[in-house]
């Protein structure tokens, strides 16, 4: 595929276009804790901002085609507000593009940081990707949950379909579960269970992240517990065993809205 040329500009808060003369902007570079900002775990449609800052700044993503931008992405945060953790998800994007990016944040003092342009560069699209077994477009469906946050049906915000959806800009949270948290998913169909990929989600406050899980297929055989290490991206556990049915369980969480971001399930399919 033919790559073109997009532009992507990070803003910690919309507004900012419509600051007053009087408004200060700093460098980014004066309120970075370690590392600069740094795209991570780009794919052919989605990547992830990582970016530590030393005081508490509010922060979203501003992006498109051209320096106009036309689309925005935020943290995904339940809190809200300023936080200095931040981790927003640029979604929509096309692949094999190169894209320009921009962060820029609002301290709560008024002052304004923004940084220079900088690029990253999204993958052709693979047309050897592996069957997700466990995801609805290929016809898994959650049979069980242990909760949604406020109450809502599978298929509605933070609902357990958000593990499954294959989109990194939606997540399954529990309803402060904590290592009581669990889903159930019906796999699209029966499988020899080689790999899963989990990603959980976690809060800036360091709340509703899974460290460890099991799963345990319809055939009663209990798999790990397998160690979550890494809340910002997604990690791949090798596994051999037959399937139709894998029950998720947190071992040992953070506490609070435990949930996920993506789980997957890959192997071979098997005769019923």
């Amino acid at each position: 595929m033919k790559g073109h040329l997009m532009v992507v500009s990070l803003f910690l808060l919309p507004a900012l276009t419509a600051c007053s003369p009087s408004t200060q902007v700093r460098p980014i570079s004066e309120v970075t804790a370690g590392q600069p900002p740094e795209i991570t775990n780009i794919g052919p449609q989605d990547a992830t901002l990582l970016f530590e800052s030393s005081i508490p700044l509010a922060c979203s993503v501003v992006y498109g085609e051209t320096t106009d931008y036309g689309m925005i992405a935020t943290d995904t945060d339940m809190a809200g507000g300023a936080h200095s953790n931040h981790s927003p998800l640029l979604s929509g994007l096309e692949p094999d593009t190169t894209y320009h990016f921009r962060v820029q944040g609002a301290a709560a003092d008024g002052t304004l940081y923004r940084s220079e342009d900088m690029t990253f560069r999204t993958p052709p699209r693979s047309e050897s990707a592996e069957i997700n077994y466990a995801s609805l477009e290929q016809g898994a469906a959650i049979v069980d949950v242990s909760s949604n946050f406020g109450g809502a049906a599978n298929d509605e915000n933070w609902g357990a379909n958000g593990a499954i959806d294959g989109n990194r800009g939606s997540a399954w949270s529990s309803d402060g579960d904590g290592d009581e948290a669990f889903i159930e998913i019906e796999l699209a169909q029966p499988i020899q269970l080689q790999a899963v990929e989990v990603w959980s989600r976690s809060m800036a406050d360091g709340t509703a992240r899974v460290r460890s899980f099991t799963l345990t297929t319809d055939r009663g055989e209990m798999l790990g517990p397998f160690e979550l290490d890494d809340p910002e991206n997604s990690q791949r556990f090798e596994v051999d065993a037959p399937a139709e049915r894998l029950r998720f369980e947190v071992a040992e969480s953070s506490g609070g809205n435990v949930g996920l971001v993506e789980f997957a399930a890959y192997g071979e399919p098997l005769e019923r």
